[in-house]
């Protein structure tokens, strides 16, 4: 039993039966009282209860002490119970994340924010705590949240509950989260199921994300303005895709579930995380998935909460680390254009990114596109780059507010046939 609390604390728990035996036998004249009044009601001082049978429990009962100085009102605090010697596995996970370069996260499940602020919310008090004190997330990143949020709201409610979220995240120093839309929407099958889900978190300040596994579900998707971040399957995306998204206001993000399985090849995984992202410029890279049935990039002993890696995970961890020296060096040639090797440097890096932003991470062999030593030669050469030009400074180029996506349809929705159709003689495409 751990408690975290600002007020003192006693922490009991039922008495050994050892000692509870040892006392009636010590205790001759209070034997029978000893023998027949249950363990569970003789508290002993600790935080440990040593062993415990299969299918038993233990009891523990807590104490709080407010002294004279304490502050009137709630006080909040942490308690935890678990197997000792065992890590909590959550954060186990999410400290394994963060090991393998990891900065955002998937929350599931987030649970209907209602009331506000919620009670007893799987997010709110379990998950995002426990990946702040893991250091998973970073405040310029953004994470999703699946499996409620917003519920069944009107647009007033809505509204509510997004400015809640939003100063929440601020107050906290958390990331913004971002929606999770319908999965991997296929069109046109799916486009009422889309535009019902989606259609009411219009007008409200919150992004959504849409998961998509083809090209047709991108462009079919894409125009009403619906989702603010495509989250699209390796090889899938071009740069003529990002481009478009970002005219309408939207990232682009990218997604994988067969990189793992298709022959377990780690140089996929590196390429594909660290410069297939960086050469298409997208916003984030997820894989599906850390430990879902075969999706799993971490395994578990039949006796252990500890989290093991398979060589695909070792290898994601490089790619994070090879997209960094190149985003860190895109930073440096930014912030310092009249260095003398500032030029020679961004030539360096547009033509790399030339030459990779066509390969389809899927499919990338080792020596195509690059041998063994040219990841090498690519990292050593970014990191001399930046030797050369010096740091960037902490306040060069802050992340821009998030911007939601065009809502271009806007001035005809409800329209008439006939109002649509003089639409067509606009001079504004």
């Amino acid at each position: 039993m751990q408690v975290e609390s600002d007020l003192d604390v006693e922490i009991y728990r039922r008495i050994d039966p050892e000692m509870k035996e040892a006392l009636a036998v010590a205790a001759a004249h209070d034997d029978e009282i000893l023998r027949w009044v249950p363990a569970e009601i003789h508290l002993q001082r600790s935080d440990l209860f040593a062993e415990l049978p299969a299918g038993d429990t233990v009891n523990f009962w807590l104490t709080f002490w407010a002294d004279v100085d304490a502050r009137a009102g709630r006080h909040r605090g942490k308690v935890r119970i678990r197997a000792a010697g065992r890590p909590e596995t959550v954060l186990e996970i999410y400290r394994d994340m963060a090991a393998h370069g990891h900065n955002s996260n998937w929350f599931y499940p987030v649970g209907v924010f209602d009331p506000l602020p919620p009670e007893r919310n799987h997010w709110l008090h379990k998950l995002m705590p426990l990946a702040e004190q893991a250091g998973l997330m970073d405040p310029l990143v953004p994470s999703q949240m699946a499996g409620g949020g917003f519920g069944d709201f009107d647009l007033q409610q809505g509204r509510a509950v997004a400015k809640w979220l939003k100063d929440l995240c601020a107050d906290r120093g958390w990331p913004e989260m971002v929606v999770f839309g319908p999965d991997e929407p296929k069109y046109p099958a799916d486009y009422n199921r889309v535009h019902e889900a989606l259609g009411p978190l219009r007008g409200i300040s919150v992004r959504v994300n849409l998961d998509q596994s083809n090209v047709s579900s991108v462009f079919g998707y894409s125009t009403p303005g619906l989702a603010d971040i495509h989250n699209v399957q390796d090889g899938c995306i071009s740069p003529e895709m990002v481009a478009e998204l970002q005219r309408q206001g939207s990232e682009t993000f990218t997604y994988s579930y067969r990189i793992l399985r298709e022959d377990f090849y780690p140089f996929r995984q590196r390429f594909y995380a660290g410069f297939y992202t960086w050469a298409l410029d997208l916003g984030g890279n997820w894989i599906w998935a850390y430990h879902y049935g075969h999706h799993r990039h971490a395994w578990f002993a039949l006796d252990s909460h500890q989290p093991q890696p398979i060589t695909g995970w070792e290898a994601r961890r490089e790619g994070i680390d090879d997209y960094r020296y190149l985003q860190m060096l895109g930073d440096c040639v930014a912030a310092h254009p009249n260095h003398r090797k500032s030029a020679e440097a961004g030539t360096w890096l547009a033509a790399l990114r030339k030459r990779l932003a066509d390969t389809t991470p899927n499919l990338v062999e080792l020596g195509d596109p690059l041998t063994l030593d040219e990841y090498d030669e690519i990292r050593d050469t970014a990191a001399r780059y930046i030797q050369l030009l010096g740091p960037v400074s902490k306040d060069f180029a802050p992340r821009p507010e998030p911007r939601q996506a065009l809502d271009e349809a806007a001035p005809y929705r409800g329209r008439s046939v006939a109002e649509c159709v003089a639409g067509l003689h606009s001079s504004n495409a």
